[in-house]
């Protein structure tokens, strides 16, 4: 059974790519192009019975953008992936470490309150960890998107 799914994402996945390569860069984010690759990918590692609804959200996902002609607004966009997307990335974030441009956020508040609890604490002091974090934040997400464990809304 899981065999049959796996080889459905990559038919679904090859006529995404064929459909939409040749499309304008706006028209690849409402379908959240590269963030649906990456997840398809990431579900195709798995072999567990634990990913099989997710990978039939995923089989859906392209279905249903392929009935609209691969033509979205906003509004679909967004209904699309919180219905069919957030629930596979959570799960992809859960099991193989995916990240989302959330993760940078992280780092800024967490080097702000070090920073701040610093100079309440000490007095004079220069800013370094929010810097420092929000470096290693970028760095961190540039890995991952090189890896293809990465998705977001708008990518």
């Amino acid at each position: 059974m899981i065999q049959n799914i796996d080889e459905t994402i990559r038919n679904e996945m090859e006529q995404f790519v064929s459909n939409l390569e040749a499309r304008s860069s706006s028209e690849k984010r409402l379908c959240h192009y590269r963030s649906a690759l990456n997840m398809a990918n990431g579900l195709l590692s798995f072999c567990a019975k634990s990913s099989e609804p997710f990978k039939i959200l995923m089989i859906e996902y392209f279905q249903t953008v392929r009935d609209l002609n691969y033509s979205n607004d906003r509004y679909n966009s967004f209904i699309f992936f919180r219905q069919y997307l957030n629930p596979v990335g959570h799960y992809l974030i859960n099991r193989r470490a995916f990240k989302t441009k959330w993760d940078i956020i992280t780092f800024i508040v967490i080097g702000l309150i070090i920073d701040l609890l610093v100079y309440f604490f000490i007095g004079k002091y220069y800013f370094v960890f929010t810097p420092s974090l929000i470096f290693i934040g970028i760095i961190w997400l540039k890995y991952k998107i090189k890896k293809g464990e990465f998705f977001n809304i708008r990518w």
